[in-house]
């Protein structure tokens, strides 16, 4: 009987189609369109649109307001940074205009359920006189937006949707997508809330060209060996750049 640890590293190796443990992430628009269109209902399709297209982290994006928003710029808090400092990511024009035409309340752009949201446990840790780390609950707060969790289960649901639904219609629209044609429903094995942000970043980088040192600034990452495996950047990739730009040579 295999152990538990081995069962747990297969269960983790078997649910994400690129990096052990990543998201899966697409390098071009249509895949993702066409996954957005499946989430249910609207706000959590505004939710998913504003993390691709702001490159932003599901959480950050949650905690998201009117001001936070306006001008050329999308301005993350630093709480919800890793760096832990604020993140200012310049607005595209399709999100510009998305967010222009979308009708958000004043105050948080996804504002929870109800009057009080849902009441979230905060907790801290102690070091006791043995040296052990202690997780002891501390105060409750009512948060004021939407859970990560929630649109976890939306998304959820879509990817179910696609991947098991018998409608013969999305096959046909997978097969119109060249990026996923050859895979087919499977193309969408593995996506997370992690998703719409990692592939933001592959869509600048492998479609658009951008430089890594560009995209960087959009990600927030500081190191580029960190950004070049967030992207799952290898060396084919490498050498596959350099032939292009030595047949642009060329030419």
């Amino acid at each position: 009987m295999r152990s538990i640890a081995s069962r747990a590293v297969q269960q983790k190796v078997i649910t994400r189609r690129g990096r052990e443990g990543s998201a899966t992430a697409f390098k071009t628009i249509a895949p993702i369109e066409f996954l957005i269109d499946h989430i249910r209902p609207q706000i959590n399709r505004d939710i998913a649109t504003v993390a691709y297209w702001g490159a932003g982290r599901i959480e950050a994006v949650l905690w998201l307001t009117d001001r936070d928003v306006q001008g050329d710029f999308i301005r993350f808090r630093k709480a919800h940074s890793k760096t832990n400092r604020f993140h200012q990511v310049p607005k595209s024009g399709l999100l510009a205009q998305y967010l222009e035409g979308s009708e958000f309340a004043p105050g948080y752009l996804f504002p929870a359920k109800g009057k009080k949201g849902k009441t979230t446990q905060r907790y801290f840790y102690r070091t006791d006189e043995q040296g052990q780390r202690q997780k002891l609950k501390g105060t409750t707060y009512d948060r004021p937006v939407r859970t990560a969790s929630g649109f976890d289960y939306a998304l959820g649901r879509a990817v179910r949707r696609i991947m098991c639904d018998d409608d013969p219609g999305i096959d046909a629209q997978i097969a119109a997508i060249p990026e996923i044609q050859r895979l087919g429903r499977g193309a969408f094995f593995g996506v997370s809330s992690h998703t719409f942000r990692r592939s933001q970043a592959q869509y600048l980088f492998y479609t658009l060209d951008w430089e890594a040192t560009e995209v960087m600034q959009i990600t927030g990452h500081r190191s580029l060996d960190a950004f070049y495996h967030y992207i799952d950047f290898h060396g084919k990739d490498l050498v596959e750049r350099m032939r292009a730009i030595t047949r642009a040579a060329v030419q």
